[in-house]
């Protein structure tokens, strides 16, 4: 008796430890990587331009461009085994350029990855390149059979003896799937561990965050967003799940972390005046790299603060702020927008927005849907700005302050009056634009006036009644 007693609690004790190595080292998934989504997001843009493209020299430099993004993600795709991924992107990139141009274009980031040296460690980066995008696939699909089955066999282990270890390797696996592009496999995995009786507060959010992750990584594709949909991930309706949980018995981090990703996600969905208030509440102490490094956040932030703050508060909470003025130094682009929009330099100011539009809004999967509007609502605010210190002003003038041809600022202050956006008006006798915005005070003041009138009408009506 008192040796089986003794063989079980060596069991007991080797199982401990076994299992003592932690296998949640972080608050929230880190996979998949977003930089991957972009990389593919940017190439697809990219090689449409192209066709716009009639120079020649111009066009080799896009062409080089996209095969320099090209290492980028058929590196990241071998290094984390991203098998279905790799397939997602043959299909998307088949329709675009044919299957010669996807195998052309895989080459040719080969050939470059192998001559630049820049190799990624891990995942099946050590051995030799293989020859086609279908040698890739079939390799990565072997190595993720091989690390499916070692965790299959450490859940079958743990399942009878230690259910918080297993929920762990639950957790890990499903990660592991979002990892590796299997989307359907993740949601399902992650969300029975948030439905499994004994799962702890901890692992559940852990599984929400992966959920928040994996849609973000997919949600600049309408064709993957509708599949996850369908798979059961709604993105609102899992911030609102992973909000109301954080709220209850969430960490700072966690509270942290949550409001960045849904500052991401309401730039995705055009709500700027809410992502900008997030994004002031999070900048200070933003630790989520696994969702953009702290630059690609600053700028993201303060393109949105330019469009969502006042003048006064844009100068105090984003200009002056230690986080921009450290930014604006390597991307001069973000001071160029946003300081000579305060400063009132406007001609520098179109410049600026005219080179975020080209290096950022058209390039970003985030803020390329918005690219037309952030540009036309940034240029609507400048002028604004200038006018209303007017009662009025002639073209000539504006026109000078902007860098522009008088015709071009007749052209764009008209097309804005038209619709309503600028209380102007242009006189095209005098060569002027006069301030044609109503005077607020006055108006309240007649609405008063109004008002009282008709109390006034009511009480007499109310006094003859109680007379009679």
């Amino acid at each position: 008796m008192s040796s089986k007693s003794g063989l079980k609690d060596l069991s007991s004790s080797a199982k401990k430890k076994r299992g003592s190595k932690r296998l949640i080292t972080t608050s929230v998934p880190q996979v998949p990587p977003l930089p991957i989504a972009q990389a593919f997001f940017q190439i697809q843009v990219q090689y449409k331009s192209l066709s716009r493209v009639e120079d020649a020299a111009q066009r080799k430099d896009i062409e080089e461009q996209i095969v320099c993004v090209g290492q980028e993600l058929f590196n990241a795709i071998r290094k984390y085994k991203m098998a279905a991924y790799l397939g997602v992107v043959r299909d998307e990139l088949r329709e675009l350029m044919g299957e010669e141009g996807v195998g052309r274009l895989y080459l040719k980031s080969v050939e470059a990855i192998l001559s630049s040296g820049k190799v990624e460690a891990g995942g099946e980066g050590s051995g030799a390149w293989p020859e086609s995008l279908e040698g890739l696939q079939q390799a990565l699909e072997a190595s993720n059979q091989q690390d499916l089955r070692e965790y299959e066999q450490r859940m079958e282990e743990e399942k009878e003896d230690d259910e918080n270890e297993y929920c762990n390797y639950k957790l890990k696996r499903a990660e592991y799937y979002a990892q590796v592009g299997d989307y359907k496999a993740a949601i399902r995995e992650y969300n029975e561990v948030i439905e499994h009786p004994k799962t702890m507060t901890e692992q559940k959010m852990y599984a929400m965050f992966g959920l928040l992750l994996l849609g973000l990584f997919y949600t600049d594709n309408k064709k993957m967003s509708g599949e996850l949909m369908r798979a059961g991930l709604n993105l609102r309706e899992q911030f609102e799940k992973t909000e109301e949980l954080v709220d209850k018995k969430g960490d700072w981090d966690r509270r942290n972390r949550l409001r960045a990703y849904r500052c991401v996600w309401k730039v995705w969905q055009r709500e700027f005046a809410g992502a900008a208030q997030l994004f002031l509440d999070t900048i200070a102490t933003y630790e989520s790299e696994e969702l953009m490094t702290m630059g690609d956040f600053v700028e993201m932030g303060s393109l949105v603060c330019g469009m969502a703050l006042g003048r006064p508060e844009l100068k105090k909470r984003v200009v002056e702020s230690p986080e921009f003025t450290r930014e604006a130094k390597i991307r001069g682009y973000l001071n160029g927008l946003l300081g000579n929009l305060y400063y009132c330099h406007y001609d520098k100011f179109f410049l600026a927005l005219a080179e975020v539009e080209t290096r950022v809004l058209k390039l970003s999967r985030y803020w390329y849907p918005h690219r037309g509007y952030y540009v036309r609502e940034m240029r609507i605010r400048a002028y604004a700005q200038l006018l209303e210190s007017y009662r009025f002003i002639k073209l000539e003038t504006v026109a000078l302050k902007f860098g522009v041809s008088e015709e071009f600022i007749e052209r764009d202050l008209a097309r804005f009056i038209v619709g309503g956006r600028l209380h102007f008006t242009i006189d095209k006798v005098k060569g002027t634009v006069v301030n044609n915005r109503p005077d607020i005070k006055n108006q309240q003041y007649a609405e008063v006036i109004k008002q009282g009138d008709e109390l006034l009408n009511r009480i007499q009506t109310l006094s003859r009644i109680i007379h009679i």
